[in-house]
């Protein structure tokens, strides 16, 4: 870039590079320069905003976010990911606290981006917070029916239900996850801490030996398999699931051998 050699891909590695160094100051510098290359460049402006917001200068920031945002429904036509300003003008709200101008701009946003999970995953996050369930159930659901083979969306769905109390949609929909990622344990956990909230302890077994299938060298989900024969009053096959975390954690630690 001192050499004359600078374009808007040199700018934005070398201002990434900067942002991974830590050096947010000297970042904003170089983005800046690639503003003025491409001034309408929806990442730059973006990673500009960011840089500002590093460095305090939130106020700054908001006005490249909002200006980026404005001008989104323009700048589409030219430029992928353009939605990706409104994300982060909402977590910059969202860090201030101001959870309803945030959900505002995803709102807007989802208008021009309707079938954008990273905007409605977000949304669904900040309703799910304020305690507004069937809202956040209301954006996620309509995508996982468009999109059913979303992993995302369908574990972020069953979560909602879960914590609304619909058990039995809760467990169809964890169910639906756990075939769509089958090295996944997510899902599968939930669905054993359910039924062990319900007292259905064999169901709850069932369901967390099928994710130790699925992660057999992972401790946690022997504690959580333990905690369960704990409570079916299975005394000693929980001590043997607890022995398989200690012998797991001493491989773990064993050092390599040289060759």
């Amino acid at each position: 870039m001192a050499a004359g050699g600078a374009s808007i891909r040199i700018a934005l590695l070398l201002g990434q590079t900067y942002v991974q160094h830590g050096d947010y100051a000297a970042a904003e510098r170089i983005y800046r320069k690639a503003l003025q290359l491409c001034p309408d460049y929806p990442i730059v402006r973006s990673n500009l905003a960011d840089a500002l917001v590093h460095q305090g200068k939130e106020d700054e920031a908001k006005a490249v976010f909002v200006a980026a945002t404005e001008a989104a429904p323009e700048t589409r036509k030219e430029y992928p990911r353009t939605w990706i300003t409104a994300l982060n003008l909402a977590r910059l709200y969202h860090t201030q606290h101001n959870n309803a101008d945030a959900i505002n701009v995803l709102e807007t946003a989802r208008r021009n981006y309707p079938e954008t999970w990273e905007l409605i995953s977000y949304e669904s996050e900040l309703l799910r917070e304020a305690n507004k369930l069937d809202r956040a159930i209301a954006l996620v659901r309509p995508f996982t029916e468009n999109n059913w083979w979303h992993f995302g969306a369908t574990m972020a769905l069953g979560r909602l239900y879960t914590e609304k109390g619909e058990v039995d949609l809760a467990e169809t929909t964890l169910r639906r996850a756990s075939l769509l990622d089958i090295h996944d344990t997510q899902a599968l956990n939930l669905i054993a801490l359910t039924r062990v909230n319900q007292n259905r302890l064999e169901e709850a077994c069932v369901a967390q030996r099928r994710a130790i299938s699925r992660q057999p060298d992972e401790p946690r989900q022997y504690i959580l398999l333990s905690n369960i024969l704990d409570k079916m009053g299975h005394t000693a096959e929980a001590q043997d699931a607890l022995a398989k975390v200690s012998h797991l954690r001493t491989l773990a630690e064993a050092p390599v051998a040289a060759n």
